[in-house]
């Protein structure tokens, strides 16, 4: 599941950096595939419930 922050938090540690051109094209693939909250939470059961407005 994917979730974007407006603000990092105090403690956040940055990840690595990537070295290898392939290697970063593999991990934008995965992170775009990845479901947002809101498509997550949509997936779950019948897709009612807190945050699972329909789509605009």
């Amino acid at each position: 599941m994917r979730s974007l922050l407006d603000v990092l938090p105090a403690d956040f540690t940055p990840l690595p950096r990537v070295t290898a051109r392939e290697e970063g094209l593999r991990v934008a693939r995965l992170a775009d595939r990845a479901p947002s909250v809101r498509e997550w939470l949509l997936r779950q059961g019948d897709g009612e419930g807190e945050g699972a407005e329909a789509a605009p």
